[in-house]
């Protein structure tokens, strides 16, 4: 079958809108799934007292740690609370904790007296590894859609 020009631009603005519409819908759903991990990955259940009993484990000093560094634990919840998602344009969403601890906890290298705990490495594993099924997913559309 052949496709006059005319046929072949609307078969193309109609594909471009889909794609359009359906990254639009792919941002919405990982920005929602990445908050949720990161909720999820801040709501550890040891308590002050209880990290304080076993000499707090995420010290520096301590180097190696028995206890895993994810998830962060929940002391008064104003980490989790202060979770925001900031809209940078049609296709970039950005995740940020606004608590004011929350750079020293969550810093990527840990501090001087604070081990790293790793959750932006892990929120980025997890989100990548959601967009490659995603982007799978549209090569089966538009492999389809044909």
């Amino acid at each position: 079958m052949r496709l006059t020009k005319q046929q072949l631009y609307d078969r193309g603005r109609t594909l471009k809108g889909a794609l359009r519409r359906s990254l639009r819908l792919t941002l919405h759903i990982s920005v929602g799934a990445t908050r949720a991990d990161a909720l999820k990955l801040t709501s550890g259940n040891l308590t002050t007292a209880q990290l304080r009993a076993m000499g707090h484990p995420y010290a520096r000093r301590h180097r190696n740690t028995l206890i895993p560094p994810l998830p962060i634990n929940r002391q008064t919840g104003r980490l989790q609370a202060s979770l925001r998602v900031f809209r940078r344009g049609e296709d970039r969403a950005q995740l940020q904790f606004t608590a004011p601890h929350a750079r020293f906890v969550l810093a990527p290298q840990g501090t001087a007296r604070m081990l790293p705990r790793g959750l932006w490495t892990e929120l980025r594993r997890r989100h990548n590894a959601r967009a490659a099924q995603r982007l799978r997913q549209h090569h089966r559309a538009l492999r389809n859609a044909r």
